[in-house]
């Protein structure tokens, strides 16, 4: 009696059948009937979720408003990757004279601005003046035009 082989014969062990495998972008099957089941409804998911969101808004459920609002927000922009930022010890004192540096430094722009629309203003008033009156009439370059 001769023993059947189970399966495929074709099939060998250890070698892939599609050894490219899925193309980019094909839909496995849960995908594809999900994706069904949406288009007979005619409803935009998104377009659901930020209708709720808003009503939660509007009946003061901000927790769940913002949960919806950061659910979507991952669909808006590609995720990031955290940034390893280096320790830096500052004591409390080196943090109060690096603020009081700033503010010097702001202080001292306040006040050439000021200084300066006030230059500007007196720069306005002599010129005003010294400037001779004329009528739009007559011709300030002091030639007849010609």
């Amino acid at each position: 009696m001769e023993e059947k082989k189970k399966g495929n014969p074709a099939w060998v062990k250890g070698v892939s059948p599609n050894p490219k495998g899925r193309g980019k972008g094909t839909l496995n099957n849960w995908n594809h009937k999900v994706q069904a089941t949406l288009s007979k409804c005619r409803r935009n998911p998104v377009q659901e979720l930020i209708e709720i969101a808003d009503l939660a808004k509007a009946n003061r459920n901000y927790d769940l408003a913002g949960k919806i609002w950061l659910e979507l927000q991952q669909y808006r922009e590609a995720k990031r990757k955290p940034v390893e930022v280096a320790e830096v010890s500052v004591t409390p004192e080196e943090s109060k004279e690096r603020v009081d540096a700033a503010i010097e430094m702001l202080e001292e722009l306040s006040g050439r601005e000021n200084q300066e629309s006030s230059n500007q203003t007196q720069l306005g008033n002599r010129a005003a003046e010294m400037a001779p009156e004329t009528s739009p009439d007559q011709d300030v370059r002091g030639d007849s035009g010609q």
